[in-house]
């Protein structure tokens, strides 16, 4: 299949439109953006700030069912824009914040983890339109998902706006 160039694939979403509508109209093109830009943060900061985030959209609804954990598990290890970390590392630490996500203390400390990448925004920008894609891979980007993300953006000094939320 051919690409064509088009001006929403801007990884800033500067554009007029959003990034969810960028997923919508591009979805492999968004996805190649994404990996070939989120090769080079290569922090532990990062990898943690995106597995928080991934948990915590995970948990908004106050439960992750053991079938869910695996899927979201299986797609955070197999993301390419994460490619750059080891699968198994990757599927361990989203182990571990697993029950804190679920915990009214323990999401405190994935706020934390999130909260690292605030004042970066490039880094921010790109946990953030990861944790859209891992939420947003089956097709059903729940209020209460939204509801998570739009709470970390604001929290990252990021514009919700920019993401379709």
């Amino acid at each position: 299949s051919q690409s064509k160039p088009n001006s929403t694939n801007n990884l800033r979403g500067n554009t007029m439109s959003s990034f969810l509508d960028e997923l919508k109209n591009g979805w492999q093109s968004v996805l190649n953006n994404i990996k070939n830009a989120a090769a080079k943060f290569k922090s532990v900061d990062f990898r943690d700030a995106v597995l928080s985030i991934c948990a915590m959209v995970a948990a908004a609804d106050g439960v992750i069912a053991q079938e869910e954990r695996d899927k979201v598990k299986r797609l955070i290890m197999s993301n390419e824009a994460l490619g750059h970390f080891t699968p198994s590392d990757l599927g361990k630490q989203f182990e571990s914040y697993v029950p804190k996500a679920l915990d009214d203390f323990g999401i405190l400390d994935l706020e934390k983890i999130v909260g690292k990448l605030r004042g970066k925004a490039d880094e921010a920008d790109m946990a953030v339109k990861i944790g859209i894609i891992i939420a947003n891979s089956d097709g059903d980007f729940a209020d209460s998902e939204k509801k998570v993300m739009v709470a970390i953006i604001k929290k990252l000094g990021l514009n919700t706006a920019d993401y379709g939320l």
